[in-house]
């Protein structure tokens, strides 16, 4: 067992107070005097720092620099930089490039541009009530005077004359076509979704010839006090049909006819 000597000036040398004894090197610090953190300090040469010295449980770090740390929670963390947190680069006006709302990545609000956002890529909403598209059903206005007069005008569609004239209800509610033959009314595509409905206002116009006829396709239903029309022959005259969608039975119902216009 190695003993190792120490004498009153040994140990004021090495800046340890405490009396003379043996110290075995099998035994913990303990057997010394009490040592203060800058003595320890005082007798390590590759530390760091400087002050008391530090244990796991619930340390005081005066102003350290901790690098890059692998992890940690900022829960209980106060005088967070907003300069250094994605989007707050002023204390009134955090700035984000997009938000989601209730979900990562199906109800994102962008900016497009000055006064101006979008929901999923649509725009809603401009600063000053110029008018802006509203997609998904909207009236395409910002303004009660706007919205007024987009509900109540609506595109006038021209149909492609052929033998199946095809119908796109997607397109809007009124169509014209110029019959040049005999012609068969397509299925319109692109019907009402289930428990929705449309009107299809179609005028049908004969050609300069006239005597022109219109067979209309397995989609189109007809009633006892409405049955199906035979258009107005003359050349040039016109008449309107005017459907409406039954979602239950998949079907357009003539409602209406007005002939020789």
């Amino acid at each position: 067992m190695r003993h190792v000597k120490t004498g009153v000036a040994s140990e004021q040398a090495a800046g340890v107070g405490g009396g003379g004894g043996d110290a075995l090197t099998t035994d913990p610090l303990s057997q010394f005097a009490a040592t203060t953190s800058a003595q320890l300090r005082g007798v390590i040469s590759d530390e760091t720092g400087t002050g008391a010295l530090v244990f796991a449980t619930s340390p005081t770090l005066v102003t350290p620099a901790l690098g890059t740390p692998a992890s940690g929670t900022l829960t209980n963390c106060t005088g967070l930089p907003q300069a250094g947190t994605v989007g707050l680069t002023t204390a009134d006006s955090p700035q984000f490039t997009a938000v989601n709302v209730g979900h990562a990545t199906d109800t994102t609000i962008t900016r497009v541009s000055a006064g101006k956002i979008a929901v999923e890529g649509n725009e809603v909403y401009q600063a000053g009530g110029t008018d802006v598209a509203i997609a998904d059903g909207g009236t395409g206005a910002s303004t009660a005077v706007g919205a007024r007069t987009a509900l109540r005008q609506h595109t006038d569609n021209d149909l492609t004359d052929a033998a199946t004239v095809a119908v796109n209800a997607a397109l809007g509610e009124h169509f014209n076509v110029t019959l040049a033959g005999n012609r068969t009314l397509g299925n319109p595509t692109n019907a009402p979704a289930a428990g929705l409905t449309q009107m299809l206002v179609i005028r049908v116009k004969q050609d300069a010839t006239g005597s022109r006829t219109l067979a209309y396709d397995t989609k189109y239903r007809f009633s006892t006090d409405i049955p199906s029309p035979t258009l107005t022959t003359t050349a040039s005259k016109q008449d309107v049909l005017t459907f409406k969608y039954d979602a239950d039975a998949d079907k357009w119902d003539l409602v209406a006819i007005v002939k020789g216009f």
